[in-house]
């Protein structure tokens, strides 16, 4: 798979969760099948290799995003989060989203 480690981002519903990975692919593929019972979009990925550097970031987003903070990670779907993931995340290549060694008899 090519998305690894980093920050990502899925909205479902009204909510965007912004996490963090070792496995971005895994991490979502269970967002949007094990434990969510609504639809999970991908929304983007911001790589970053080094595991600490992604908690320290997926950490500042937290606090930049306080203001529409709805429970745990998950944030309200405010205009300035997208609009911070439309400039700074990489797009959620439709491959790996749809691949079916991600889902395997799930599809």
């Amino acid at each position: 798979m090519g998305l690894t480690s980093g920050v990502y981002f899925v909205q479902s519903g009204a909510f965007i969760k912004i996490g963090v990975a070792t496995n971005v692919v895994r991490r979502v593929r269970d967002a949007g099948w094990a434990w969510n019972p609504h639809e999970v979009l991908p929304l983007g990925w911001i790589p970053e290799p080094d595991g600490d550097e992604a908690y320290t970031l997926e950490r500042r987003l937290h606090v930049l995003f306080t203001e529409h903070h709805h429970r745990l990670e998950w944030f309200h779907a405010h205009q300035s989060i997208l609009d911070y993931i439309s400039a700074h995340a990489k797009s959620w290549p439709k491959a790996e989203w749809m691949a079916p060694q991600v889902w395997g008899n799930r599809l």
